[in-house]
């Protein structure tokens, strides 16, 4: 089996969004968002020990007449309330033993800023996990 398209870690991943969905954004900026925002969410469901038959990562996708929002939520333990407000901030990071750079998120919110979007983060209230919500 050709290791490149291998998994490492097992994630269910729900997908809720409109065919008809339509951004008018650079490709590789929404890919670069998506990628790390999921890799985040794998790699803390990863260091959390979350049960494979219960890591999950749902991406909801809505459209109006002017915006397009995206929600990413997973399964994981949530991010600790303390730290919630600089999550985006440039070299802010919660791998410094594994590598972590603090570019990641900080570049996510440059890409929605560069398209006058928004993007937060909360913890789900009625279960675990962390929720992404960027608005375009």
């Amino acid at each position: 089996m050709n290791n490149y398209c291998r998994i490492p870690q097992p994630v269910e991943f729900e997908i809720k969004c409109p065919d008809s969905l339509y951004i008018e954004a650079n490709e590789n900026d929404i890919k670069h968002l998506f990628i790390n925002l999921i890799k985040n969410s794998i790699d803390e469901m990863v260091k959390s020990k979350i049960d494979f038959d219960t890591r999950v990562i749902t991406i909801i996708c809505q459209q109006d007449s002017h915006n397009v929002s995206f929600v990413v939520e997973d399964s994981g333990k949530g991010i600790p309330d303390k730290i919630l407000p600089n999550i985006f901030d440039m070299n802010f990071t919660t791998k410094q033993n594994s590598g972590g750079t603090g570019v990641g998120l900080f570049m996510c919110k440059q890409i929605v800023q560069k398209y006058k979007g928004k993007i937060s983060v909360t913890n789900k209230e009625q279960s675990s996990g962390a929720s992404f919500c960027i608005t375009l």
